[in-house]
């Protein structure tokens, strides 16, 4: 017989245990470079708010929108009167403030950021070129992360104004990110001291006679606006754009009439320009 032969357990192969796979190769890596990049998708898209220019301004001018403004004419003025508009002014001095050639001193202190400069700029620039002509203008917007964002407007920074009645005297302080930007001359900043105990801007200040603080209209009218549309409103006594922007512009007007003896007449004999003007303090 052939020798017998010793059983043995068969033969198992070891057990495989799984390894361990390093932190890279798991979902971590994924999820960390998804963040990233919306991070930086949304790092961009901020960036890109705070330097839009609101909106888009492609082949127009600023000179050519305040022409359009100062272009309203005396039927829409007369239709509109106050548009609804208030008394946007206190009293100030009893005294006529005049430069060194005695000419009465409208003053503007505003800000590049401000929606609420942004709305009052449009009735500036309309009521200013009644008694003088505006040049030099740029178009902007208010601030995209304010209250009332990329509101359409102007700034009066680099402008010019040349008057034979008036002395118009403007400074924006801050850019659009509330960064400074130009400094008040000494005058500016003592009119603005002496007649806005809170600092609030927009200032205006009419021979320190007419004292307003803050816009005369809200500037939610203007929301989603371009200038164009803006200014094509004006021509509609209807819409709410022109009874907001000329009914302001309308209440500034009257209060230079005051302050100049009614000059220029052609300006200042205009009947609603002579009920507002009735309606202001002394």
């Amino acid at each position: 017989m052939p020798p017998t032969e010793a059983r043995r357990a068969p033969i198992r192969p070891p057990l495989k245990r799984p390894l361990k796979r390093s932190w890279w190769q798991g979902p971590w890596p994924i999820i960390i470079a998804g963040g990233l990049v919306l991070a930086m998708v949304a790092a961009l898209v901020y960036l890109s708010l705070l330097r839009s220019p609101g909106p888009s301004s492609a082949g127009i001018t600023g000179d050519q929108i305040a022409a359009r403004v100062a272009a309203v004419s005396p039927a829409v003025s007369s239709q509109i009167g106050a548009g609804g508009t208030t008394n946007p002014f206190s009293t100030g001095s009893s005294t006529v403030l005049r430069n060194s050639a005695g000419l009465p001193m409208v003053i503007y202190v505003g800000a590049d950021y401000c929606p609420y400069c942004a709305a009052e700029r449009w009735s500036l620039v309309l009521a200013t070129s009644r008694f003088g002509q505006l040049r030099n203008m740029s178009l902007g917007s208010s601030s995209s992360t304010d209250v009332f964002p990329n509101t359409p407007t102007f700034s009066f920074t680099g402008a010019t104004y040349t008057s034979s009645v008036i002395d118009f005297s403007f400074v924006e302080t801050s850019d659009r990110q509330q960064k400074p930007k130009s400094t008040p001359d000494a005058l500016q900043q003592s009119e603005f001291t002496k007649y806005n105990s809170t600092g609030s801007i927009p200032f205006v200040d009419i021979a320190s006679r007419h004292i307003a603080v803050g816009s005369g209209y809200p500037p939610d009218v203007l929301q989603n606006l371009s200038w164009s549309t803006i200014a094509s409103d004006l021509i509609n006594p209807d819409s709410l754009v022109a009874k907001d922007i000329v009914g302001n512009a309308n209440w500034i007007t009257a209060a230079i009439c005051q302050v100049t003896g009614s000059k220029p007449l052609s300006t200042c004999s205009a009947p609603e320009i002579t009920t507002l003007e009735s309606q202001l303090g002394k």
